[in-house]
C-alpha cells in the first residue's frame, strides 16, 4: 500500500519449483596392501544445473509529459513540481520478457586414505580435497538500464502499450546474457586417529583413543562488472 504499492500480481509469472537436472557420480577402492593394513581411495563427483523463472524487471523511469499525446496541451510543465513537466513512472519490462536465471553448480571431492593395525594400535587417516562451484547467469529479462532509460525517455519504448517495432528491437539489443556471479569453495584436510585396548574390565575392555584433524578452507565470491558497475 502507500506510494510504493504494486498492484501486479508478479505471482502468475514466477515457478515455484525451478526446472533442475542433476548428476552424480561416486566410487570407492579398497586395496589390501598387506595383512594388516588396507588403502582406500573415494572419488564424489556433482553438478547441477537449475533454471529459475520469475517476474519481469520493475523499474522507476521518467518522461516529458509531451511525449503522451492525451497529455500534450494540457501544460503540465507549468505545474510547480521538482521536475516540471516530466512524468513519474513505474513499469513491469513485460516486453523484454521474464526474468530467467540458470545457475550451474559443481562439487568435487577425492580422499585418499589408509587404515590397519600397528604394534596393538588400530589407526586410520586419510587426506582429502573438496571444490564446490556455483556461476550463476542471467539468461533473459534483465537489460541496460541506462539504454532502457535513454529509451523511455525519447519515447522509442512505450509505457503505456505495445513498443513499436523499434522499441523491441531496441529490447532485444539490450537483454543482458553474462555471468552475474561466481563463487568457489574449497576445503583440504588431513585426519589421524588411532585407539587400542589398555586393560580388560568386567564390563569390556577400556580403550584409549586419539586423533587429530588439519583443515584448510578457502571461499572466493566475485560479480560481474556490470553488476558492480
Amino acid at each position: 500500500a502507500g506510494p510504493d504499492g504494486c498492484t501486479y500480481n508478479y505471482m502468475n509469472d514466477t515457478a515455484l519449483i525451478p526446472q533442475s537436472e542433476k548428476l552424480n557420480f561416486f566410487s570407492r577402492a579398497v586395496f589390501q596392501t598387506a595383512a594388516d593394513q588396507q588403502v582406500y581411495a573415494e572419488v564424489n563427483l556433482g553438478k547441477a544445473r537449475t533454471h529459475y523463472v520469475t517476474s519481469p524487471t520493475r523499474v522507476t523511469a521518467s518522461i516529458d509529459y509531451k511525449l503522451v499525446p492525451q497529455l500534450a496541451n494540457t501544460g503540465l510543465n507549468t505545474v510547480k513540481d521538482p521536475v516540471p513537466g516530466q512524468l513519474s513512472l513505474r513499469m513491469r519490462l513485460s516486453e523484454a520478457g521474464n526474468r530467467t536465471n540458470e545457475v550451474i553448480s559443481e562439487g568435487q571431492r577425492v580422499l585418499l586414505g589408509t587404515s590397519g593395525k600397528l604394534a596393538g594400535w588400530e589407526y586410520d587417516t586419510a587426506i582429502s580435497h573438496s571444490a564446490n562451484t556455483a556461476r550463476d547467469f542471467d539468461k533473459h529479462g534483465y537489460v541496460l538500464l541506462d539504454k532502457l532509460l535513454a529509451g523511455i525517455s525519447s519515447g522509442t519504448i512505450n509505457a503505456f502499450g505495445p513498443s513499436s517495432a523499434d522499441g523491441k528491437a531496441l529490447y532485444d539489443s539490450i537483454q543482458v546474457n553474462d555471468e552475474s556471479r561466481y563463487a568457489r569453495s574449497t576445503m583440504r584436510s588431513f585426519d589421524f586417529k588411532a585407539s587400542r585396548a589398555l586393560m580388560s574390565m568386567d564390563g569390556g575392555d577400556l580403550n584409549l583413543a586419539a586423533g587429530a584433524e588439519l583443515r584448510r578452507e578457502t571461499a572466493v565470491f566475485r560479480p560481474s562488472a556490470l553488476l558492480l558497475s
